[in-house]
């Protein structure tokens, strides 16, 4: 599902900003599944429907449990 969305007027610029800001994030245990990556994705609006296109894919470093 969706955590957010940015603006389409966003420069690239801007989501490398953000994206750069995930890579330093710590993740821990998120609910009952394991997040392997956050990705980025423009969706653009046409008359036969949505078009999604991968702007960023950030992988996450796998925490070892005991």
């Amino acid at each position: 599902g969706d955590l957010g969305r940015v603006a389409p007027n966003v420069s690239y610029t801007a989501i490398q900003r953000l994206a750069d800001v995930l890579m330093g994030a710590q993740v821990g245990e998120l609910g009952v599944f394991n997040v392997k990556s956050i990705e980025i994705y423009r969706s653009q609006l046409t008359p036969s429907g949505s078009i999604y296109t991968r702007m960023v894919s950030v992988p996450l470093a796998l925490i070892k449990q005991q």
